[in-house]
C-alpha cells in the first residue's frame, strides 16, 4: 500500500493553484457552479518499489481530474477548464508534501458523454519516491 502523503500532495498542490473551479476530492462534499459544472479528483497509485538499496521507494500512479459539464452545453468550455490544469503539471514537473517528492512524467486528456454529464479528464502521470 501506497502512503497518503501522495493525495496529500496532489490536493494541496491543486488547491493552490487556484483553479476557480467547484471541486470535490475523493469522498468530501462539493458543490457546482450555477451552471452545473464542477470538477472531481481521485489520486490512484500503484505497489511502492524500492528506487535503491538504500532507503527510497517509487511508485508510480495517476491523478485524474474530471470536469463535468451539463449535457449539451458545449464541450470548449469543459476542454479548456482541463487544458488550464494540465498546463500546471508540464512533464518533469516537482513538488513535495511533508516528504513525498511526486514528479510529473506524462499527461493526457479524454472527453466523453455519459447519461448524467460531459465529462473531460485529464490525467497526470507521475512518479513519487519517498524514504523508507
Amino acid at each position: 500500500m501506497s502512503d497518503v502523503r501522495i493525495d496529500q500532495a496532489f490536493i494541496s498542490d491543486y488547491e493552490a493553484q487556484g483553479f476557480g473551479i467547484p471541486t470535490t476530492h475523493e469522498n468530501h462534499p462539493g458543490e457546482s457552479d450555477p451552471d452545473g459544472s464542477y470538477a472531481t479528483t481521485k489520486v490512484t497509485y500503484n505497489q511502492a518499489l524500492p528506487a535503491d538499496m538504500n532507503d527510497t521507494n517509487d511508485v508510480t500512479g495517476v491523478f485524474r481530474v474530471e470536469i463535468n459539464a451539463p449535457l449539451f452545453s458545449g464541450s470548449i468550455t469543459p476542454k479548456q477548464q482541463v487544458a488550464n490544469i494540465l498546463a500546471a503539471y508540464p512533464v518533469g514537473r516537482r513538488f513535495s508534501y511533508n516528504g513525498m517528492n511526486v514528479t510529473v512524467t506524462a499527461t493526457e486528456m479524454s472527453s466523453a458523454p455519459d447519461k448524467s454529464a460531459y465529462k473531460v479528464t485529464g490525467f497526470v502521470y507521475y512518479t513519487a519516491e519517498y524514504a523508507r
